[in-house]
């Protein structure tokens, strides 16, 4: 504030009066950060503006957020991902939900996945909201999956991810893959890390519902090569997954 604003800075400026009129807790946590202390980033601007959204419906939620650790040093592309997509599962499909599904979105946030933030984490955050985005309830029901109500762990969130994709399939297969996929039955993980001359090191991962040995990571890893560089742009996330759905493929 005692240079510039920047244009960047403006809608953040704007978000941190509103916090500071409305909530005074969230507003004293927020700016006592130590990225609040130089140049607003275009992700920690975001950041700002999804804290004064997710006040306004849920201040334990915007409260809790603020004392998580990974966010007191910056905001990184995949915490930015996270309190996004956090923030748009709370503003529920179905307003007499509401407030279960604030309670859910509080618990993701407390659960062990989000200790610390990697791409796969804020993959998993995302689609867990895409349930939400299709209904409140069935966001609920699938949040009370033993699987995920006992807490998501780090290598859980591997999986987690893929759940958003299931839908694509037919209604009669779609809750089949679901379960499998939660339960982790027949499920098969490879994972390679490469380092790309744009997106840095990237992690690999091939799943399959049969366990076998293929030329597939090698396939993988040469259609992602040629596409950072046809793209001549990073990816938007270091963990990049392909996914056999089809127990024969």
């Amino acid at each position: 504030m005692a240079d510039e604003v920047r244009a960047a800075e403006r809608g953040a400026v704007e978000a941190l009066t509103a916090i500071a009129a409305r909530y005074d807790d969230v507003f004293v946590d927020l700016v006592n950060l130590q990225w609040m202390q130089d140049e607003i980033t275009v992700h920690e601007a975001a950041a700002i503006g999804e804290i004064y959204g997710i006040a306004r419906y849920a201040p334990d939620l915007a409260e809790a957020m603020l004392a998580k650790p990974w966010i007191q040093d910056d905001i990184t592309r995949d915490e930015a991902v996270v309190i996004d997509r956090l923030y748009s599962t709370i503003r529920a499909e179905d307003e007499s939900l509401q407030h279960e599904v604030i309670q859910k979105a509080i618990e993701i946030l407390g659960m062990p996945f989000l200790d610390t933030v990697e791409s796969p984490d804020a993959l998993a955050v995302r689609s867990l909201e895409s349930f939400e985005d299709e209904g409140s309830a069935g966001f609920l029901e699938l949040m009370a999956h033993p699987a995920l109500s006992d807490g998501i762990t780090d290598e859980e969130a591997k999986i987690v991810l893929l759940l958003a994709g299931t839908k694509r399939n037919t209604p009669q297969s779609a809750p089949l893959l679901l379960d499998g996929l939660l339960t982790g039955d027949g499920v098969y993980q490879e994972e390679r890390t490469i380092h790309l001359p744009l997106s840095g090191e990237v992690t690999l991962a091939i799943v399959r519902l049969r366990d076998q040995v293929t030329l597939s990571m090698d396939y993988f890893e040469h259609a992602v090569r040629n596409h950072e560089r046809f793209m001549s742009a990073p990816f938007p996330t270091h963990h990049l997954v392909w996914y056999f759905d089809d127990p024969t493929a």
